[in-house]
């Protein structure tokens, strides 16, 4: 929860109520969302792609999830790429890994 502060420029306690009412209305606080939980079965392939220099949100937790998954599943570091940048830093790179994903899963 302190990170949709920080993205949206809450004060805590907004980010509090929010939190509130997700539990109200949809079973859960802000800060039980834990995506690394619901990896354990899952049987999707799963394309982790992350640039090493994300400041909102560290690649290490790519890496965790990555090792914490059992179904196929590939780790693509971007050197250098902030949050959400990684196609901005090597779009030919990019472009390739997830072509070559798709058809690995599909093909």
């Amino acid at each position: 929860d302190e990170q949709i502060g920080i993205v949206y420029h809450l004060p805590k306690w907004m980010v509090k109520l929010g939190s509130l009412g997700s539990a109200i209305f949809y079973g859960y606080f802000f800060e039980e969302v834990q995506p690394i939980k619901l990896l354990k079965n899952g049987k999707v392939p799963i394309c982790f792609c992350h640039g090493t220099a994300d400041s909102f949100i560290p690649y290490h937790e790519s890496e965790m999830m990555y090792e914490e998954y059992k179904g196929y599943k590939e780790l693509h570091l971007f050197e250098g790429a902030e949050h959400v940048e990684s196609l901005n830093s090597d779009p030919e790179g990019y472009y390739k890994m997830t072509a070559d994903f798709i058809e690995k899963v599909l093909g």
